[in-house]
């Protein structure tokens, strides 16, 4: 194994540390504890910087989702006037993760009387076409 870290007058110290003085110095690998921490804490580091790379177009994905659905409905709503969407499906998965995003969206393009329609997850959630499916299939037979 490559070393990870170092002991340099019985100090651990990172790879980078620079030796400007006669120091001893001990490098270690994963198979000491103090080198097995020092790459537990890279892989973390590792870990939050690629969390935090894919979250941001994540969050991006879901507000442009949350714009675009809140604008459907708002179409549907100047048609229909429904009392509530229940949002179900894939779509439904999620739901408490952008819930509050779509009610914002909805109410911004929606006309006044529509901005009370409640916005809520459907109850068999993703199962719902699976269930829809099943209905058919039986009625059929």
């Amino acid at each position: 194994y490559g070393p990870m870290c170092a002991r340099v007058n019985n100090k651990i110290e990172g790879m980078h540390y620079r030796v400007y003085k006669r120091k001893e110095v001990e490098f270690l690998d994963i198979t000491s504890p103090s080198g097995l921490r020092a790459y537990t804490r890279t892989l973390f580091f590792v870990l939050c910087k690629a969390v935090h790379d894919l979250y941001t177009p994540a969050k991006v994905a879901i507000d442009k989702m949350c714009d675009y659905l809140g604008y459907a409905m708002a179409q549907i709503s100047a048609v229909v006037d429904p009392q509530v969407y229940l949002i179900g499906g894939g779509v439904g998965g999620g739901f408490k993760l952008y819930s509050e995003d779509l009610r914002t969206a909805y109410r911004k393009y929606c006309l006044a009387p529509s901005a009370s329609t409640r916005i809520l997850p459907a109850s068999l959630g993703n199962d719902a076409a699976m269930y829809g499916c099943a209905f058919q299939a039986l009625s059929e037979h």
